[in-house]
């Protein structure tokens, strides 16, 4: 089938009477899509169609209007992704002189712009109530948030509905995206700090590049996601960044903080040994401890969800009389938290403080890490 825009030329060079015969023949979905082509000689072809005429508005007013308010709706379909074509029982399915000899309850022209609105309230209903967007919704462009799709009575109200819901849609897959890649850079530069969250070994894995991987193709996923769909990701189905450090790397740099001073008693001789950012990484490190991580029962066992679900183990080496201090990554909250989704599908990327509280760990590991290997 020849494209529609060589179809719009081929019927804007015909005779006018030629083709009002090809309009007469058109289904209303069409005759709509030629006045969403916006060529002038087409659109004067339309506008003076006896039965356009009688369906699109008597007047020149009336007439201009609603082929504003189709470019304005077909303009959303396009930026939604939705199926350009009617429905297949729908009013914008019937021929133009079927609809106009049918008895409708109220004006033809009525009719079919609603029936042309409703894909796009559809798709709107079910992006806003899906998740939440509003905390990803760029203020600056969007000052009064989110607009409450049941009083997008206009057009403009509508489309301005739609450019937020988008706008927070790229944001999200973009935080996510940007998340993961972080998090899987991260990793892969510290491999020896650092092991992905759920997985119960406590020892570093000869296969962190294909956990790198795996983490940088799902991040790509999110970037290149169509923005009228959702997508999840394991990463994000628990209450817990998908990064953690081993339990043994927590409680060397918690031993380390005590020795070198950086602890939350330190005097103010202490606080002056040490970069002003250090001091800032060990206060963000010591502040985060009691949101992300709990001291390690002193019956040392596994750490399961409802279902027997390992999600944490101590480190296999340690002896059970061992009397150090090992952290576990579940929060303080309640055993539901670590059901699978805990969010919305999974759907929502972690808080950011965590990104700041890991990368203040790691900074503050390397730190302390150099002043041990100096003073030996």
């Amino acid at each position: 089938m020849p494209p529609f825009q060589k179809i719009c030329q081929e019927l804007a060079r015909l005779p006018v009477e030629l083709a009002y015969q090809i309009i007469c023949d058109l289904k209303v979905w069409d005759v709509l899509k030629l006045l969403w082509y916006d060529d002038p000689k087409l659109t004067a072809v339309v506008s003076s169609h006896p039965q356009c005429r009688s369906l699109l508005g008597e007047d020149d007013e009336t007439f201009s209007q609603t082929r504003q308010i189709v470019k304005c709706y077909f303009a959303m379909y396009v930026k939604a992704g939705l199926p350009f074509k009617p429905a297949g029982d729908g009013y914008l399915s019937w021929g133009i002189d079927v609809l106009l000899a049918h008895k409708l309850g109220e004006p033809a022209r009525k009719v079919i712009m609603k029936e042309l609105r409703e894909p796009i309230q559809s798709f709107l209903h079910t992006q806003i109530y899906a998740m939440d967007l509003e905390r990803y919704l760029d203020r600056a462009a969007f000052p009064h948030g989110m607009p409450k799709l049941y009083t997008c009575d206009t057009v403009q109200d509508l489309g301005e509905c739609m450019d937020a819901v988008l706008q927070a849609k790229k944001a999200l897959f973009k935080q996510s995206s940007d998340q993961l890649q972080w998090a899987a850079s991260l990793m892969e530069q510290n491999p020896d700090l650092l092991k992905r969250t759920l997985d119960p070994e406590q020892k570093q894995r000869l296969n962190t590049a294909h956990i790198v991987s795996r983490m940088r193709q799902k991040a790509n996923r999110f970037r290149k996601c169509d923005v009228k769909h959702f997508i999840g990701s394991e990463y994000f189905a628990f209450y817990f960044f998908p990064v953690s450090p081993f339990d043994t790397s927590l409680a060397k740099l918690l031993r380390w903080m005590e020795k070198y001073g950086l602890n939350a008693r330190m005097d103010d001789g202490t606080k002056n040994a040490h970069p002003p950012s250090i001091e800032t990484h060990a206060n963000i490190v010591m502040e985060g401890m009691p949101h992300f991580f709990t001291e390690f029962p002193p019956a040392q066992r596994s750490v399961t969800n409802d279902k027997g679900g390992v999600l944490r183990t101590v480190h296999p080496e340690t002896d059970s009389g061992s009397r150090e201090l090992f952290f576990t990554v579940h929060r303080i909250a309640s055993a539901q938290e670590f059901r699978l989704p805990v969010r919305k599908l999974a759907r929502e990327p972690n808080d950011e403080r965590e990104q700041v509280w890991l990368a203040s760990f790691v900074a503050l590991y390397r730190y302390l890490e150099m002043l041990e290997k100096t003073s030996r």
